[in-house]
């Protein structure tokens, strides 16, 4: 069973066709700026799937699963309460007899979808829980392969994209503008200012708890709900729609009796939108930076690779020297494996604990593959 240290962005995928696919393949995986920027910009990255599911349902870090169920649902109950109480406490504040107005601005639909991502992830991580452990296993038990990606995970990948770019969006929105530019009463009080805040502070603090990869591309989910938002923005005052104190906006900037001037507001937000993803993504890559050169005890059992293993030890020897093996798939899925010295081993064994290849060895044990055809396809 090969062991895996790290296993993103395609990467267990990658792990499986490593020793079957021609080796001319192997020999393309090259690192640089343009490959990496070529593969990230290839136009399948808009789309909700992923090689692997399983990391949408775990932690990047060495930390028991239970621990990570309890950490998601304490998140998710904490931020619905949270939301429950903020639509609670300003209906009777500021909205009396009209609470439908909480939900004019961006602030709230961005704190509302916070909410309702982190509920919806808790369920998900804790039903795939329990089905594992149900099932006897171990690990998350989501089968590998992008054809495999449940419906519910790509509903919790797109929500995750949409509010964590929106968190940040709204803070730097409110610190930058709003508070210099606005003096409505119910954007400047204590609570809206915490609201403000610690929406971000909590994403960037999950984004590097949490397991899931970010693409460039998926910045049209949160651009879709900002297209949504300035809509209806637009329609509900254009048609006499009051906000609070029976303003006919919500934020002075976009006061849709000076178009031009709600116009750039709402392309200086989508402008920001896609510079957040940006900056979004530059985290989970950090993230995985910091995960691979500092994590080197984290070992997850999510790959069988089948095959003649006793192929591989003829071709392999004796080497049971510790090796490090990188794999890049999509340019950006570094997985590094590691092979243990295995205590007692026959070298004729079949067991499957084999040590891994060196790249140059894979090399090797492709062209003997592909002359011999006695590996599995």
């Amino acid at each position: 069973m090969y062991e895996l240290a790290d296993s993103d962005e395609s990467g267990d995928e990658a792990i499986y066709q490593g020793l079957h696919r021609p080796r001319r393949h192997m020999e393309e995986r090259r690192e640089g700026c343009c490959h990496f920027t070529a593969e990230e910009l290839d136009a399948d990255n808009f789309a909700l799937s992923h090689s692997n599911p399983n990391l949408f349902i775990r932690s990047q870090w060495p930390i028991p699963q239970l621990w990570y169920c309890v950490y998601r649902v304490v998140v998710g109950v904490g931020f619905i309460v949270w939301v429950a109480m903020d639509i609670y406490t300003e209906a009777n504040e500021f909205y009396v007899g009209h609470p439908e107005v909480w939900f004019i601005y961006a602030t709230n639909w961005s704190f509302m979808l916070l909410g309702i991502s982190n509920m919806y992830n808790a369920i998900l991580v804790v039903y795939y829980y329990c089905k594992t452990k149900k099932d006897g296993k171990d690990d998350c038990g989501l089968e590998l392969g992008s054809d495999n990606m449940p419906w519910s995970i790509m509903i919790h990948w797109m929500l995750y994209n949409i509010v964590s770019n929106a968190a940040l969006v709204v803070t730097i929105s409110f610190w930058t503008f709003l508070v210099s530019f606005d003096d409505g009463e119910v954007l400047m009080t204590p609570m809206s200012r915490v609201k403000h805040t610690l929406n971000t502070v909590f994403v960037l603090i999950d984004i590097m708890i949490q397991a899931v990869p970010i693409r460039l591309f998926h910045v049209v989910y949160p651009l879709f709900i900002a297209a949504v938002y300035i809509v209806f923005n637009a329609l509900y005052f254009l048609n006499n729609g009051m906000g609070y104190e029976g303003k006919h906006y919500a934020y002075n900037t976009m006061d849709w009796t000076y178009p031009f001037t709600a116009a750039i507001t709402c392309a200086m937000g989508l402008v920001g939108a896609t510079l957040i993803q940006c900056v979004l993504f530059l985290l989970y890559k950090l993230r995985r930076w910091i995960y691979r050169n500092y994590n080197v005890d984290h070992c997850n059992d999510l790959l069988n690779i089948d095959g003649d293993n006793s192929e591989r030890q003829r071709i392999l020897g004796n080497e049971h020297n510790t090796r490090n093996y990188s794999a890049n798939a999509n340019g950006d899925s570094d997985i590094e494996m590691q092979s243990q010295p295995i205590e007692g081993q026959n070298n004729d064994s079949n067991d499957t604990n084999v040590p891994l290849p060196t790249v140059e060895q894979s090399k090797f044990i492709l062209n003997s593959s592909s002359n011999t055809n006695t590996q599995n396809q």
